[in-house]
């Protein structure tokens, strides 16, 4: 019997080995154990990051050691009991076993989810990179506020919150979203804005031709203006704030200039009904080309049609039926070009046109008798002066300063007024005048240097060779013998004619001290051209008083 028992001890035993050690291999530790073992898997987990603090005595398996079971079971892909069986043992204490890391690393991106998602979204949050809800889903917002925190923070820009940007992000040193703008210049500005920042923009916009203000630090009209510009210029939404998109650009200095903005512009097809700066610059060019004399206001209206059709037919720009009027690339390629064709070159002056060329016009017909006086209005008196002309220089009559007639009027061949009205018309006479006319303002020296100056002699010599082809003496006195020897002498003033040439008593012990060439009666008064050395220079001079009472004779060298 004492054999008998000895073996069911035995077995009894054995059998209480084997069912421990099953049990032991099924649960190792669990919530409320106690020991070592508690603490050689706290300190693993401690290790791998899923415990927060080192273990200290006495361990126990409590709360905190439970949560962080559950975290390395699901980052190993086992079920999250909390308690530590044989398989989790067996990972647990595995060289190569998940860290807490490793497995935030797996889940923050794109597609991944979990609580330290939620927890990363709310930091973002709190910092202003993330204005969504927080929530355990790792979505295409979560990237994009990722991102943006890393370019605050000079990581790499790839929208994974990686262990690295996981401790910046939770670290004294991460920026809030408003530092960031301020520290780079990205702090939004708007109208009203008083501070130094407003400067910085207002240097950026003026350094590339946009602004063109004082840096006041003020956010003033000029400066919304400019924005505005510069957005639009730039494929940015013109609003005239300063955002964070437009700071950027001016930050790095890549945007579109003002003046590769307007090169854009001014090619850039427009037609009626379109408004903005590109018709601006286009009214501006019609202006300039004397096409367009309406108000430059960006309004591509029935007046700016009809000046592009002229330009177009004077330059001869390709365009046919609705193309006509519309401001083609072709078109206004033409226009800024420099061999472009002005309106007055292409038709002259027309009645109603004011400026500086309507006064040039309006000189010449008044040295020339048909007009009393000059302005820079094309008023309907010079209209009747443009028409007399063009009757007495046989042109066609239409009272419009045609290029034709323009030519001629400032040829220096046109027909004057007082030889058309007393019919004398002779062209050598006439050609004289004009020679004479040409110079008027040239310098008046003795000795002098035809062409450039001239005495009164030379003068008279220079018109009558350059007009008639007839050679006098260059001194005044030699002049004034040859012509009493070979030509009609006239003593009377009353029997002087437009063409004559006239002597005076104008020096002391010289009976032949000065020369001129007689113009007839302009505008009522008789007078004379000639090289004066009171006025200085080339000059007509009303034939009266001082002159009257020196006068000589005249020598009608042309009949």
């Amino acid at each position: 019997m004492g054999r008998k028992w000895m073996t069911c001890m035995v077995g009894l035993v054995l059998l209480l080995t084997l069912w421990t050690q099953a049990a032991l291999a099924a649960t190792v530790c669990q919530q409320g154990d106690t020991g070592e073992q508690v603490r050689a898997v706290q300190t693993r987990l401690y290790s791998l990051g899923y415990l927060e603090s080192a273990p200290t005595s006495p361990y126990k398996f409590n709360a905190l050691t439970k949560t962080a079971v559950k975290k390395f079971q699901l980052a190993s892909g086992l079920t999250q009991s909390g308690t530590v069986d044989e398989n989790t043992y067996q990972l647990l204490t595995l060289s190569t076993a998940v860290t807490y890391d490793q497995y935030q690393d797996s889940i923050h991106v794109v597609g991944g989810s979990g609580e330290e998602v939620k927890t990363t979204e709310a930091r973002l949050k709190k910092l202003g990179y993330f204005t969504g809800t927080a929530n355990n889903n790792y979505d295409a917002a979560t990237q994009a506020a990722v991102a943006y925190f890393q370019r605050a923070h000079s990581l790499p820009e790839t929208g994974e919150a990686d262990t690295a940007t996981r401790q910046l992000l939770f670290s004294d040193q991460a920026m809030t979203v408003q530092e960031y703008k301020a520290l780079v210049n990205l702090t939004q500005l708007k109208k009203g804005d008083k501070n130094s920042q407003v400067g910085v923009v207002q240097g950026q916009l003026a350094a590339m031709g946009y602004y063109e203000g004082s840096i006041n630090n003020s956010y003033d009209a000029a400066t919304v203006s400019a924005m505005k510009l510069f957005q639009e210029a730039n494929g940015i939404s013109a609003s005239g704030v300063a955002d964070e998109i437009t700071r950027s650009l001016l930050n790095a200095g890549t945007g579109k200039t003002y003046d590769e903005y307007v090169d854009e512009l001014s090619v850039m097809e427009v037609s009626k009904g379109d408004t903005g700066l590109s018709v601006t610059l286009l009214q501006e060019r019609l202006t300039e080309l004397a096409y367009y004399d309406g108000t430059i206001n960006g309004k591509y209206n029935a007046e700016v049609v009809t000046s592009v059709k002229r330009f177009q037919i004077a330059n001869s720009v390709n365009a046919s039926g609705a193309k006509y009027g519309v401001a083609t690339t072709a078109t206004r390629t033409a226009m800024n070009s420099a061999s472009a064709i002005n309106r007055y070159d292409a038709e002259g002056l027309l009645p109603g046109d004011q400026s500086a060329d309507v006064k040039d016009l309006t000189s010449a017909l008044h040295l020339l008798g048909y007009l009393s006086g000059t302005t820079n209005k094309y008023t309907s008196a010079v209209t009747a002066a443009v028409k007399i002309f063009q009757t007495a220089n046989e042109l066609t009559v239409s009272g419009n300063a045609t290029p034709e007639t323009l030519k001629l009027l400032y040829s220096g061949d046109a027909i004057s007024y007082d030889a058309y009205k007393n019919g004398s018309g002779n062209e050598r006479i006439e050609k004289v005048i004009n020679w004479a006319y040409k110079q008027l303002g040239k310098p008046y020296k003795s000795p002098c240097s035809t062409p450039t100056s001239f005495d009164c002699s030379n003068f008279t010599k220079f018109c009558f060779s350059k007009g008639a082809n007839i050679s006098l003496p260059g001194e005044v006195a030699s002049q004034g013998n040859t012509c009493k020897k070979k030509y009609t002498v006239i003593t009377e003033m009353n029997n002087l004619k437009r063409g004559d040439l006239l002597f005076f008593d104008t020096q002391e012990n010289k009976p032949i001290g000065h020369a001129a060439i007689y113009l007839g009666k302009v505008n009522g008064s008789p007078r004379f051209i000639h090289a004066s050395s009171a006025a200085g220079e080339v000059v007509v001079t009303v034939f009266k008083d001082w002159y009257q009472q020196r006068f000589l004779f005249g020598a009608r060298l042309i009949k």
